[in-house]
């Protein structure tokens, strides 16, 4: 089981997605990992940014990157990736983490 700083890792990524004046695809990158690999997830620190409820913030996220097209995606973290990783970054990375965020909320709905 991974420590509580997790929770808070993932939770702070999250809040600072939408808090940054410029896309950062990295954010993007790591909350697909986080949400790929089921880290666990501090709502509270997500709730307490903003005063709302965990739902409308994972509504904010899905929005927010769904506006971002599939080569932005490799803004910043290009020179990170090998090409074949490049690929896939471009042509799954933002789907996929929408998808996940997707069910997440989903979830929430359900609780």
């Amino acid at each position: 089981m991974l420590p509580r700083a997790s929770e808070d890792m993932f939770a702070h990524k999250l809040v600072a997605l939408l808090e940054r004046s410029i896309t950062a695809s990295r954010a993007i990158y790591d909350i697909w990992y986080f949400l790929e690999n089921r880290w666990p997830l501090n709502k509270e620190i997500v709730e307490m940014s903003a005063r709302k409820n965990f739902k409308d913030h994972l509504e904010k996220y899905i929005t927010f990157i769904e506006s971002i097209s599939d080569c932005q995606t490799l803004s910043g973290i290009g020179d990170l990736l090998e090409a074949e990783q490049k690929v896939w970054v471009k042509n799954n990375l933002r789907n996929d983490t929408i998808f996940f965020l997707k069910l997440c909320l989903e979830q929430e709905k359900q609780s």
